[in-house]
């Protein structure tokens, strides 16, 4: 039998949200379309660019921009993209852009460490039978090839407790 005051801790295994996020940004898609002799071109940029993703722990916490550090989004996302198609074939090439960030969890003392940017290249081949080939088996089947990252671009390493991983 315990009196009121003599505990030592109390444990409390509630589930409460008690973290807030806040975030912005602005997404934009450009598209241009052109019919030639050869068949359709489409060159088209899209991007996405986060103004603020701020974080509270709880609500009597710092609020902290989490914007461009290490394991959260980057502040400027880019892809870059041309396609070309004619008669049920297609093939597109598309650049992919993440900007560089900062890892700012001050390991070993060191202070802020910038981690690169990461650039890569995606193809693709496809080939739509639409109602061509009479067989229904294969009627209106898309066979595509696709090869991402073709330059092999391994991602900026972040270091975590002496190991270096992909960021």
């Amino acid at each position: 039998w315990m009196m009121p005051g003599d505990e030592d801790f109390i444990l409390d295994f509630r589930l409460l949200n008690l973290a807030k996020a806040d975030t912005s940004g602005l997404d934009f898609s450009l598209s241009y379309n052109v019919d030639t002799a050869i068949g359709d071109l489409v060159f088209g940029l899209s991007s996405t660019y986060l103004l603020k993703l701020e974080k509270q722990v709880v609500s009597t916490g710092p609020v902290f921009d989490t914007v461009s550090t290490a394991f959260n989004p980057v502040d400027v996302r880019l892809r870059g993209n041309a396609t070309w198609s004619r008669d049920g074939w297609s093939a597109s090439a598309c650049v992919n852009h993440v900007d560089s960030y900062v890892d700012d969890r001050n390991i070993a003392g060191i202070g802020d460490v910038p981690i690169d940017s990461w650039t890569t290249v995606d193809l693709n081949l496809s080939f739509d039978t639409g109602g061509l080939s009479g067989n229904s088996f294969i009627d209106n089947t898309r066979f595509s090839l696709s090869v991402l990252n073709l330059f092999n671009q391994g991602p900026p390493r972040v270091e975590i407790d002496g190991f270096s991983f992909a960021g």
